[in-house]
């Protein structure tokens, strides 16, 4: 009986409408933007052939290579002069930040480790809480099991 009904809807299965025909980069206008068609791959033009040999044809594709990445760096918007200082100025403040919280807490586990050896019983202590604090965070959450 279900080999039957699967083949009944087999036939009454509908058919995938045919998809809209891409349009080319030109008649887009190459904008990418929402609601506009983007161009496909398809209808791209494939790269042309590099000229040469087996021996010289590395240095045409890398020739190439260089001339899209000069392509390529000539659209890059580059900040201006302040717009840099002002930025580096924030990557070095949290670096130096993060640098310090690290060492702080470096040098916290190494203080714990180094009473932890002396008094074993701490270490044991504190490796039984850990264990537990992971067990029930495991628990509370399901498992591990998330319904994403």
């Amino acid at each position: 009986m279900a080999a039957e009904n699967t083949l009944e809807e087999a036939g009454k299965r509908r058919r995938r409408k045919p998809a809209e025909e891409t349009v080319n980069a030109e008649e887009a206008g190459d904008r990418g933007g929402k609601g506009q068609i983007t161009p496909g791959r398809r209808n791209q033009e494939d790269e042309p052939e590099v000229p040469g040999n087996a021996v010289t044809r590395p240095f045409y594709r890398l020739w190439y290579y260089l001339q899209d990445v000069q392509a390529e760096l000539k659209k890059v918007i580059w900040p201006t002069r302040p717009e840099a200082v002002r930025l580096t100025r924030i990557v070095l403040i949290a670096l130096i930040i993060s640098a310090i919280v690290m060492g702080i807490i470096g040098f916290l586990m190494n203080q714990f480790v180094t009473l932890g050896l002396n008094v074993p019983v701490i270490l044991l202590v504190t490796f039984i809480i850990i264990t537990g604090v992971a067990i029930y965070a495991f628990r509370r959450d399901g498992g591990g099991r998330r319904g994403y």
